[in-house]
This record gives C-alpha cells, structure tokens and sequence, in this order.
C-alpha cells in the first residue's frame, strides 16, 4: 500500500504502476522454487 500526499489530504493506492510487473517475476519465482521456498518455511 502507498500513501501519497494531495492536496486536500492522502491517497492510498494498493500499488505503484510498476509493482504489477514486479509481482509477476515474484510469483513465477515462487513456482520455479516451490520446494526450497517449502523447507525454509519449516
């Protein structure tokens, strides 16, 4: 979540423009190394 100063107070917004592409790599990460991200988690 960002928060973003305006003129008649905040903005929150879930997400930058460039967070979506981001989360992407992230997620294709986590699926490539499912089982090694399993055993850290233990």
């Amino acid at each position: 979540m960002y928060v973003t100063d305006v003129a008649d107070g905040i903005k929150l917004t879930p997400f930058s423009a460039g967070s979506g592409a981001q989360m992407n790599v992230a997620r294709r990460l986590m699926k490539q190394r499912r089982d090694a991200l399993r055993e850290l988690s233990k």
